[in-house]
């Protein structure tokens, strides 16, 4: 998971093979900044949307550290592992929790196939039923809405509620 994982993802590599290593297996990433891609922000800097969107600041960048690193040197890694804790998790982690919500079909699988329970496939917490419906101002018709307890993020069911599908895990944001 990265912000702009592109440059990430080559430094990460770089650094493989400057040091004569073996590659790493195929492995995933998320990016925050392509994910939200299709939105016009005010701005899609990690700092910026940070603030914004989680009410955080991302901690400068300090790339003799990311050198001192590579070289091997023991206190620089602890330094590191403090930077990490206070930049990675407290910025970039908590981003991607409130951005992964905004493109729900490619971070997100709400159908369970083994319940009837929908489950968040970002953080795992089943979704509750809310008691209320959504309604569609033009059309009239109703909809099951869902509440993920630890984001707060309310989805409505892609289905009105008289369909043979409602109720099945077709969920969306609302």
């Amino acid at each position: 998971m990265a912000h702009n994982s592109r440059f990430d993802r080559g430094w990460l590599l770089g650094r493989y093979v400057e040091l004569g290593m073996k590659l790493p297996s195929h492995f995933f990433d998320f990016c925050t900044y392509q994910n939200l891609r299709p939105f016009n922000m005010t701005s899609k800097k990690l700092d910026e949307l940070s603030k914004n969107l989680i009410g955080t600041s991302k901690l400068p960048t300090d790339f003799s550290l990311w050198e001192r690193c590579s070289r091997g040197e023991v206190a620089a890694f602890k330094e590191m592992e403090a930077y990490n804790i206070g930049d990675v998790y407290d910025t970039l982690y908590k981003l991607w929790l409130r951005t992964a919500y905004y493109n729900p079909w490619k971070a997100i699988d709400f159908s369970n196939p083994d319940s009837r329970d929908i489950q968040c496939k970002v953080d795992g917490k089943y979704l509750i039923e809310l008691s209320d419906f959504y309604t569609n101002r033009m059309t009239g018709l109703k909809y099951y809405q869902y509440l993920n307890p630890r984001s707060g993020q309310i989805y409505r069911d892609r289905y009105n509620i008289r369909s043979k599908k409602a109720g099945q895990g077709f969920v969306r944001p609302r």
